[in-house]
């Protein structure tokens, strides 16, 4: 099930938009610093630890109750702008503690990934799969995922159980947006 934001930002990546550009490494800190301006929070309430993400979610279900009442402006950029940015902060708590790296980048941002080097049991369907030897998360696809589920008021702790689907020791495999991600880009690069 793809939701209204990931169609957005998939939108702006088949555009060619540089917000629907997949995030580099090196402007996480960037991203991370303008999120922190957006919301009015301090390093020390925003520092990347996996705390700091139940703040950034009641911020970020505040900006979105005042997104849909008219109170602070908002463009479909604006709101790519956004999940680019909670997407390098989500990411980068990743990163920081579970000693995770970003995946090159596949262009878009609907296909970034963090990777976190941390076997985990794999299955699928009743199979077990075996263990692979990292696991890797499609950031961008979560944090927009979380932006639409509070619209409907089911966002409560998403972003930290997203954060500790990275450190359970098994999976069950589900390759869906990976397999649409580079689906997308297949068609993007022709």
């Amino acid at each position: 099930m793809t939701t209204k934001t990931e169609h957005l930002i998939i939108d702006f990546g088949e555009q060619g938009h540089p917000l629907g550009l997949a995030i580099r490494k090196e402007e996480v800190p960037s991203l991370v610093e303008a999120l922190r301006r957006r919301l009015g929070c301090t390093p020390e309430e925003l520092d990347l630890s996996p705390e700091s993400l139940k703040r950034l979610e009641k911020r970020l279900v505040s900006l979105h109750q005042a997104i849909e009442s008219g109170q602070v402006p908002a463009s479909d950029e604006d709101i790519v702008r956004l999940i680019r940015e909670v997407t390098a902060y989500l990411g980068e708590v990743i990163v920081v503690n579970l000693q995770g790296r970003w995946a090159e980048p596949r262009d878009i941002l609907w296909a970034n990934h963090v990777i976190v080097p941390l076997p985990v049991e794999v299955i699928k369907g009743k199979e077990y799969r075996g263990v692979s030897p990292d696991r890797a998360l499609a950031v961008a696809v979560y944090v927009a995922y979380f932006w639409d589920l509070i619209r409907i008021g089911k966002e409560k702790g998403f972003l930290r159980k997203t954060y500790k689907i990275m450190t359970q020791k098994r999976w069950r495999e589900t390759t869906k947006g990976l397999e649409e991600a580079i689906a997308l880009q297949e068609r993007l690069s022709k």
